[in-house]
């Protein structure tokens, strides 16, 4: 299934274009109290969905919010599970 185009930002100014998921997941594993958080997004001017994962303590929150502008969150500890939602959740976009 194909994925809508999307980018990844973190919060210390890296950006990506349409990572796969090995970067993703090595990101996730990257964040630290300096850069805590990373949002995916659509790679577009107004974007209508989002979605980020924050560090928290040995653990991560896991922030969806879709297109219709439902927000879901989950907490989680592996990064690789972590990817494979988001990539998952990636698949369903518009």
């Amino acid at each position: 299934m194909l994925v809508a185009a999307y980018v990844v930002d973190t919060e210390d100014g890296q950006y990506f274009i349409e990572p796969d998921q090995t970067t993703i997941c090595d990101l996730i594993t990257g964040l630290s109290p300096s850069n805590s958080f990373l949002v995916v997004l659509p790679d577009t001017d107004a974007p209508t969905w989002h979605a980020s994962v924050t560090r928290q303590g040995a653990g991560y929150l896991v922030e969806h919010r879709d297109e219709n502008g439902r927000d879901t969150k989950t907490t989680a500890t592996d990064p690789t599970q972590i990817t494979t939602g988001l990539i998952a959740w990636l698949q369903q976009r518009p």
